[in-house]
Parts: structure tokens; sequence; C-alpha cells
């Protein structure tokens, strides 16, 4: 039977923190606590000491082949260390701009706005960004954002304001 290890505190409750930490932390606390050199352990592991030392100060992850081999030689499961990381880069990337998941957001909002496919919604997103603005095409009508700025086009988009090409047209003839 496998074990099982979590950290807990003094009480045996397990800890859960807002804050997370990489692994590497954690695996530092753990072998100073047994008393094992950093050298022997990188040893134990059949990695350079440069590797682990970069493990615990966080700039090297530890994946899938480093989780297996910490399970045997500290009997703390493979999956506490890859879930401890997954969480970890999880908790980074949240942290860090992304311009992808603006265009996703605004992808979204033309596809629910206008009521069409997403495919016809990425077309719409691929000439409007091309063009300064962005227009959907459905059949029956082709719907545009009232200004090209892509923030208040986002904007507009949430909120509903479109103005149809055809009621455009005829502002124009007015």
């Amino acid at each position: 039977m496998q074990n099982v290890h979590e950290v807990v505190d003094r009480d045996g409750k397990a800890l859960r923190s807002p804050d997370l930490f990489h692994p590497g932390y954690i695996l530092k606390e753990e072998i100073e606590a047994r008393e094992i050199t950093k050298k022997d352990f990188a040893v134990l592991l059949n990695i350079l000491p440069t590797h682990l030392s970069e493990v615990f100060a966080g700039r090297r992850p530890v994946g899938p082949k480093m989780a297996r081999r910490l399970e045997r030689a500290l009997e703390i499961s493979a999956g506490f260390w890859l879930r401890m990381q997954s969480d970890y880069d999880l908790k980074v990337a949240e942290q860090e701009p992304d311009p992808v998941l603006e265009k996703i957001e605004d992808i979204l909002a033309i596809q629910q706005r206008s009521n069409t496919s997403l495919a016809k919604a990425l077309v719409a997103y691929e000439v409007g960004h091309a063009s300064g603005g962005w227009a959907v095409r459905s059949d029956t009508q082709t719907v545009r954002t009232a200004t090209k700025s892509a923030a208040v086009s986002r904007a507009a988009a949430k909120s509903g304001k479109f103005t149809t090409v055809k009621e455009k047209n005829a502002k124009k003839t007015r």
C-alpha cells in the first residue's frame, strides 16, 4: 500500500494557505528536516546539485520523472508534488497578463450579442481587428460596433449597443 502524505499542523489538521509555494521550497524544507545534504540527495536522485538548487529556488519545475523519484526517495506521493507544481503554475499564470484571454472574451461577446456561430464570430473578429473595429455577418444583416476602439468595442458588445450596416447607411443618406 502506497503512503499518501499531506502538509499538516501540530494537531494533524491539513494546512491550506492562500499563498502557494513552489514545491522546491517544500522539498528543501523536507530534506533539511531529514538532515540530508543537498549533494547526497542530488546523487540519490541522479541529478546535478545545481539542478536541485534550481528546483529549491523555484527556477525549475517538478515534473513527472522528478515527482516519481521524490516519491521513492521520501515516501511522499508523486501526486502531491505534481499537484503542488500545477497549483503553483496556475497561480503564477493568473498573475501574468494574457492578451489571448481578452481576444477570447471579445470573440465570445461578438458571438453572444450577434447570436451567431463561433466560426462567424471568429471571422468577424479577424476582419474587424484588421480594420480597427469588428463585424459579424449573418444571414440577415451585418452587425458592427459603433466605434473602432477595441476597449469600447468590448464594452459595446457586452452591453448590446450595436448598429446594423443598414441603419448606418440610412443615417448617411439623411
